[in-house]
């Protein structure tokens, strides 16, 4: 899995297809929404949570 840091997205007008297995639900969080997510349990896949805790390490290191 690699991970990146995409900053100053905006939606697109045409979506491209996607792979008949993909399942993607798009939602913009900030880091507090994020984690009360993952308290919560609406945030529980493992993708997912790499991804939050590298944005972490990144706001960490500055």
């Amino acid at each position: 899995m690699t991970l990146y840091l995409a900053q100053g997205l905006k939606p697109v007008e045409k979506k491209l297809p996607q792979d008949a297995d993909e399942f993607l639900q798009v939602e913009k969080l900030s880091m507090e929404q994020a984690d009360q997510a993952v308290a919560s349990g609406r945030i529980c896949d493992g993708k997912t949570l790499m991804g939050l805790w590298y944005w972490k390490i990144l706001q960490a290191k500055g």
